[in-house]
C-alpha cells in the first residue's frame, strides 16, 4: 500500500472517530441513575396511557376468567384444591 493511501486510510479513521465520539456524546448515557428510575411515572397522568391501560386489564380479566372455566371445566382446579386440603 502506497503513503498517499495509508494518509488517507488514516484520516478516514480520525474521522470516523471524531464521528463517533460526537454522537456517544450526544446520545449516550450520561446518567448514573439506573434507566428504570428514570422511566418511572412518565406516563402519569397521561389520558391516552390511562385508556390503552384500562383495555389491557380489561383483557387480562378475560383471559383470567377463560382460563379460569377452561381449568375448572376439566375438573382440575377441585382435584388441587383436595390436595391442598390435605396437607
Amino acid at each position: 500500500m502506497n503513503d498517499q493511501r495509508l494518509q488517507q486510510l488514516e484520516m478516514k479513521v480520525s474521522l470516523l472517530e471524531e464521528e463517533l465520539h460526537q454522537f456517544k456524546k450526544a446520545f449516550g448515557n450520561h446518567s448514573e441513575e439506573p434507566w428504570w428510575k428514570r422511566t418511572a411515572g412518565m406516563f402519569k397522568d397521561d389520558k391516552v396511557f390511562e385508556a390503552i391501560m384500562r383495555e389491557v386489564r380489561k383483557n387480562r380479566r378475560a383471559d383470567y376468567a377463560e382460563a379460569r372455566a377452561e381449568f375448572d371445566k376439566k375438573g382440575k382446579s377441585k382435584n388441587r384444591m383436595k390436595k391442598h386440603r390435605q396437607k
